[in-house]
């Protein structure tokens, strides 16, 4: 029998309230982010970002083929070589032989730090492809992350990011780590080649994330 007028409902709300565990914010992880929908959609920014990344360094490598018979001449003069279905316009840039441009150094600089040891001429290639690659997809997820605060970015269909790109990365950082020759000793057509190609790559991520949002709105 219960007696009137105890709370017997408010009492078990209270217990349960008191019992319930609550999730400290450090427990949250990349994995609960990707299930908030508040976060607006953090991790498919991402993975367009990384998508778009690897499918701009591909259209750089086909805009590469595409003027091959243009510049040949010019790539013959500064980085002689058989390298020549590897990467992108990269080739150009490097001190002696195609083999030896700034993506394979790069490549082979990280091949060493880990390894200790010196990757054989093929695998040089390969890391090349894998430092171009990945490049790509880093500056692929920069692009979707910061066009979403900054959108000024995607002006001229993403090509601005693009020259961006190429002014910092291949006019300024990759010479100024010694990946390849200062920009004053490349021919001014190999520069032109160069910014043809990140326009081509800005373009991309461009294309693919209005791709991506207009899906999304369907």
């Amino acid at each position: 029998m219960v007696s009137k007028g105890f709370p017997i409902g408010k009492t078990m709300r209270t217990m349960s309230n008191r019992t319930t565990p609550t999730t400290p914010p450090s427990a949250v992880g990349a994995d609960s982010r990707c299930q908030d929908v508040a976060n607006r959609d953090w991790c498919r920014t991402l993975a367009v970002g990384a998508i778009a990344g690897v499918a701009g360094a591909i259209a750089m490598n086909l805009f590469s083929y595409a003027i091959r018979p243009l510049t040949e001449g010019n790539k013959r003069k500064s980085a002689p070589g058989t390298d020549r279905d590897v990467r992108t316009d990269q080739p150009e840039h490097a001190e002696h032989q195609a083999e030896d441009d700034a993506t394979v150094r790069a490549g082979t600089a990280v091949y060493q730090a880990i390894t200790g040891g010196e990757p054989t001429r093929e695998g040089k290639v390969w890391l090349g492809r894998a430092a171009h690659y990945g490049f790509g997809l880093a500056t692929g997820v920069g692009y979707a992350l910061l066009s979403s605060r900054a959108p000024s970015l995607r002006r001229g269909f993403g090509t601005t990011y693009g020259t961006l790109v190429w002014a910092i990365a291949d006019e300024g950082a990759v010479p100024v780590l010694g990946l390849s020759k200062g920009p004053r000793e490349v021919p001014l057509g190999v520069h032109a080649d160069a910014l043809g190609a990140h326009l081509v790559y800005g373009a991309t991520l461009e294309g693919i994330r209005r791709l991506a949002s207009r899906n999304r709105s369907m």
